[in-house]
């Protein structure tokens, strides 16, 4: 029977994945240009905002130093005191100088921790008043400055300026003016002490810096990320510089967390619909497919995908997958017969691939100890190997029962600790409710062999675990096989090649021991067997089998759908 389809474009997954993005594209665009706008808009604030505060200080600032300058040329030219302090008569000049530093004291306070020194020089006579923060160090070092420009010291008497200088380490402004008779008067004020004042608590915000020219046309460097806000003083040559960052400013204004938490409520309200419809028109058919490779894994050759609406593309796929399967079907039975032929001559070549390679050593070790006279070690040598290799006649069977093999690896171990002098201990532990469990011949000692090749040093005794346990799976058993040992354990980087069981190759060649076990493993069990290989204080070999018995070994546990 046929089953026809529509098969317009509409109908394609492009189609309708194109229909989905047209509807998310722009609202995703609106999203973002939103966010971007309000990014600007709040940078735009902030900036203004944090100008008019800096513009505020910068009227109250320049006020006082219009007064103190406006101060300091009252004094020089129009006040008595520094012209009598220059006169003939003692106690004349004595009576003004003290008049002079009543009057400096006295306007000092008026300037609200702006101006740190008033000072009036007449005569080599050096007349202040001073913060009581300043330092006596700074007071000197300004008095120094005024003595050593006093006489040198020339200016129109008009035209007086604020000048930048360096004063006691300190960034400073001064201003001078002289008077008539060499009468000098100033006012000075510590920048850094200044910014001091007006900058921000939390640094980490902001940071507040003095310039002495145009920030906008200088090379003034501007940070990272951070937002460079600038005042100028209307009396002075210098200009407050304030650095924000705009990480702190985002962090600092809950609504831009509400704004984008809105936006994501809309998508997320959104999600569900772009789900519902995702899931019908990808999701559901390819789950259809997976059933249905499912059950042609477990053997189901009859199933066939019934016929539903679905787009183009899941349309063809799903009546190929019918057709294959009819073609399967009448494929002619000694194809997989042959296949099975394969797999057995594949099998028993890696049987034959692990062969004892210890028989010079066995023999040597005989003849050792005969020669040194131990010949009750020497015929326990003789035994276990005889035990040894009457059991190596078994490799080319499929399985044996597992308390042979563990009976083998007892044989191998007493042999190598004759060999070794007893440079290891070892452990065997079977659950006995698999002792009669089918396992590959070999399987297990090739694990100890390893571990007696690699783990054993010569400075110390190691310990070597066998444990065999048993669990179910749905209900079947399964046997749980753990060989560790506590040398050095696995190379770390060759234990992903080792759990994919893929070849390991060094200086020495090839080690194939281990990868032959995993493929033996894989094609015995029908890819039921499991495998794990990691370090825990030593390297630990992790193997799981399908419990099979003699009397049931045909029996294999089925997946899962």
């Amino acid at each position: 029977m046929k089953h026809f389809y529509y098969t317009g474009f509409p109908n394609s997954i492009l189609f309708k994945i194109l229909a989905v993005f047209t509807i998310l594209i722009p609202l995703i665009v609106l999203f973002i240009y939103n966010n971007y706008q309000s990014r600007s808009t709040l940078v735009e604030q902030i900036k203004s905002t944090h100008l008019n505060m800096m513009e505020s200080y910068w009227i109250q600032i320049d006020n006082q130093l219009k007064n103190a300058a406006s101060f300091a040329i009252t004094t020089a030219f129009f006040e008595n005191d520094p012209q009598l302090a220059l006169s003939k008569s003692e106690p004349k000049s004595m009576l003004a100088k003290q008049r002079i530093s009543l009057k400096l004291s006295e306007q000092i306070i008026n300037y609200n921790n702006i101006i740190d020194t008033l000072f009036v020089y007449t005569d080599n006579d050096f007349i202040s008043a001073n913060k009581t923060s300043l330092k006596s160090e700074e007071r000197d070092a300004i008095k120094s400055l005024v003595l050593e420009t006093a006489h040198s010291l020339e200016m129109d008497r008009l035209n007086a300026n604020w000048n930048l200088v360096k004063i006691d380490g300190h960034s400073s402004m001064l201003y001078i003016s002289k008077g008539d008779n060499a009468v000098l008067t100033g006012v000075y004020i510590n920048l850094d002490r200044l910014v001091g004042q007006y900058a921000p608590k939390d640094e980490s915000a902001s940071l507040l810096l003095l310039s002495n020219d145009d920030v906008a046309s200088s090379n003034f460097i501007h940070p990272k990320n951070s937002l460079i806000v600038t005042a100028s003083s209307s009396a002075a040559p210098i200009s407050f510089v304030e650095i924000i960052q705009l990480k702190t400013i985002m962090e600092t204004f809950p609504f831009m967390q509400k704004y984008i938490l809105a936006i994501s409520v809309m998508v997320a309200l959104l999600l569900p619909f772009i789900f519902l419809l995702l899931r019908q028109i990808v999701v559901q058919p390819l789950q259809q497919l997976n059933k249905a490779m499912k059950h042609i894994q477990r053997g189901d050759l009859q199933y066939r995908i019934p016929p539903y609406r679905v787009s183009n593309e899941i349309a063809i796929v799903n009546q190929t997958f019918n057709q294959m399967m009819d073609e399967v079907q009448y494929l002619k039975i000694s194809v997989y017969e042959e296949e099975l032929k394969a797999q057995k001559s594949q099998l028993r070549n890696l049987q034959l691939q692990v062969r004892p390679h210890f028989i010079i050593n066995s023999l040597n070790m005989v003849y050792n100890l005969l020669e040194n006279g131990d010949s009750q070690t020497a015929r326990r040598l003789i035994i276990h190997s005889v035990d040894f290799y009457r059991y190596m006649t078994k490799v080319d069977i499929d399985l044996v029962p597992l308390y042979e093999e563990i009976k083998h690896v007892k044989t191998y171990l007493q042999i190598q600790s004759i060999r070794y002098n007893n440079k290891f201990t070892y452990s065997i532990n079977t659950n006995k409710m698999v002792e009669d469990m089918l396992v590959p011949p070999m399987l297990i000692q090739n694990f100890v062999e390893n571990s007696i090749k690699y783990a054993i040093q010569a400075d110390r005794c190691i310990h070597i675990s066998i444990k065999v346990d048993t669990f179910e799976i749905d209900f079947y058993p399964f046997a749980k096989i753990i060989i560790s040992d506590t040398g050095n354990g696995y190379p770390t980087h060759l234990l992903d090649r080792l759990n994919h069981g893929q070849i390991i190759e060094d200086q020495n060649g090839e080690h194939i021991g281990i990868r032959n076990s995993v493929q033996r493993l894989s094609l015995l069990f029908e890819e039921k067997a499991r495998w794990h290989f990691y370090n825990n204080n030593g390297a630990v070999s992790e193997l799981i089998l399908p419990a099979l018995f003699s009397d049931h070994s045909e029996v294999m546990p089925e997946d899962e759908e």
